[in-house]
Parts: structure tokens; sequence; C-alpha cells
């Protein structure tokens, strides 16, 4: 599995500061096995107390031909600014304190216990990293497909739909998915200002639990907490091929062959949609499914572009050197971008 080098500090950087003993580690290491995105996003603190201010460079300064003799009127470029907000995500745990004590490993046991919690979170951060949109959900967190969420036509298109790539399936297609070319060096995680990156854990020790029907037991208690964002420096910085119907895709069809060629030709727009500095930082997101796809194209026919290379146990896909991700946070089931 392809690890990219990041300026900023990941998730796990972070922990292994904050954390000397380690308590934490395990969370981390969890979290990594089951979603690759976080492992790769680096973390970056909030320069407000709302959000992360960034600006973004709308238009260049028009230069002006000079003729002899004659002046040249002062022009100045023209910036945007623009704040991305993180969302609260919190979950609470509890454990039966009889159960707990049974065991012998107090510590040991309830981090087994709590693991379906840290999974889900997880696994809420990581969809919300995909599709989270705060003009639908504004306790949440802006994610990466509401940005590249236009085809490039219509009134007044946003500048980002010149990076999305429409492979063409419609609604009546099936499931629809999409491909995600994200580059590091330009899409970042955020945490508010003047706390810490990443899940946090607080033991609340043993409490009284109150049932529904008001009987009482005696629980060991666990609080997880995420505040967590995304900010997008560039557009120019990621693509995203969009309709895809899976269904056609993985027949045993010469249609369905041509259409995994046409997948291999996507790409290729969409990699070079991005700009070129930002390529050496970029990764391919894929779901479970389109991985099947793109390996398939690869054996029909003999892409020296798309590449399935060993690395001691694992196998890693790279397109033109960019590494391929599998990344189930990826819906198989998007609405069509139109």
């Amino acid at each position: 599995m392809a690890v990219l080098t990041t300026n900023y500090p990941t998730l796990g950087d972070l922990v292994s500061r904050l954390d000397g003993e380690g308590k934490i580690a395990p969370i981390a290491e969890v979290l990594n096995q089951t979603l690759p995105i976080l492992k790769d996003l680096g973390f970056i603190e909030c320069n407000k107390t709302d959000g992360y201010l960034h600006t973004i460079r709308t238009g260049l300064p028009e230069p002006t031909w000079r003729k002899l003799y004659q002046g040249v009127q002062p022009k100045k470029s023209t910036t945007a600014q623009v704040t991305d907000t993180c969302g609260n995500l919190e979950n609470y745990a509890e454990v039966d304190k009889d159960l707990v004590d049974i065991n012998g490993n107090t510590a040991a046991f309830r981090l087994q216990e709590d693991r379906a919690f840290i999974e889900a979170m997880g696994q809420k951060v990581a969809e919300t990293i995909f599709y989270g949109d705060t003009a639908k959900n504004p306790e949440r967190f802006m994610g990466i497909a509401p940005r590249y969420d236009r085809l490039l036509s219509g009134t007044k298109p946003p500048a980002s739909s010149r990076n999305v790539v429409n492979f063409g399936g419609k609604t009546s297609d099936g499931n629809l998915t999409s491909i995600y070319l994200i580059s590091h060096a330009v899409f970042h995680g955020i945490y508010p200002k003047g706390s810490q990156a990443g899940l946090s854990k607080s033991d609340k020790g043993q409490v009284t639990v109150i049932k529904d029907d008001g009987s009482l037991f005696e629980a060991y208690r666990t609080h997880y907490k995420w505040q967590v964002g995304t900010t997008l420096d560039d557009w120019r910085g990621c693509a995203r091929i969009c309709n895809i119907p899976l269904a056609k895709l993985l027949l045993s069809t010469e249609d369905a062959k041509n259409s995994r060629e046409q997948l291999i030709r996507s790409l290729i727009q969409a990699k070079n949609a991005i700009e070129p500095k930002y390529l050496s930082r970029t990764k391919i997101y894929v779901p479970r499914d389109v991985m099947t796809v793109l390996e398939i194209a690869a054996v029909e026919v003999s892409h020296n572009a798309l590449s399935i290379t060993q690395a001691g146990q694992q196998f890693q896909a790279n397109f033109f050197g960019l590494p391929i991700e599998i990344c189930d946070a990826i819906s198989t089931a998007e609405a069509e971008v139109k």
C-alpha cells in the first residue's frame, strides 16, 4: 500500500507526538487499517476560531502592450476569501462492568469492546471527507464531491467543473459511482484552533446507567469526540470522473470491454486536468468494484499506463505512476452529476 509523503503532520504523526505513552496509538492503527484516506490526509490547525480562512486567486492582472510616450493603467489581481469549517462528531461507548471485570485485563478488553465505536466514527468521517455538504447538513463539514459536482456546461459553471470528467452514465443505467484524483498538496484535513487533531478518547470511568424501564446497572463509559473538517487550497489540484455505471463495466461483453477502455481514457483526461505541479502528491481513490474493473482492463490489454506491481505480500495499482487505492467510503450509489 503506497504512502504519500506530506508537508503536514498526518493523524498518526500528531497522535504519536501528543501522547508519548502511546495510549491512543491503537486507535490510530484501527483507523489506518480500514480507512486509507485518513492515513493520507495531512491535518493543519484552523487559523480562526470558527474555521480555516484562505484566499483563492480568481483572476490575474491583464498586462498592457505600451506604445512609446503612452502610459499604462495599473492593474491588480482578483481574489476571494473562503472559510472552511469543522464538524463535531461524538459517540459514547458503555460496557457492563461485570463483563469487563470478569475478563481481567480491563483496559485491553474495553478497547476491544470500543473498537466498533472507533471504526464507526472513522467510517463516518471518511464518508464525510467525500460527501459532506454544509449546504444540506450544516453541522458537518464540506467534502470533496460537492466541490466537484457540476459539469462544464450550462450557465456560469464553477471553475472546478473544468476538472470534472463525465463518463456518461445515466440514472437509468443503475448505480453510478466516481473516481477521485486528490492531490494532498492542496486538499487537507483541518481541526479547531487551540485543539488537537484526530479522535480524542475520554475515559468516564464507572457510571450508573439507567435503562428505559427504570432499572439500573453499573458500566464503564468512554466518550469519543472528533472535531474535523477539510479545506481545498486550489481546485486545480483535484479531479473527479463521475457518472460511472458499474453494472455495465463488469459485464463480459464487447461493449463492456470498450467501456473499460473508455475508463482508461477518462483517467488520462482527469490526470491531465490537474495542474502538473500537484501530480507528485496525487493519489487516485476508487471504490472496490472500480478497482476490479481497472484490473480487468489491465489484463485485457497490455497497458504501460496502468500497472499492477507486487510489493512484499501486497499488490499496488498505479496509473502513470499515480498510486490507486481502494476506498470503501466512496459510494456506488451516487446521484447523477449534471
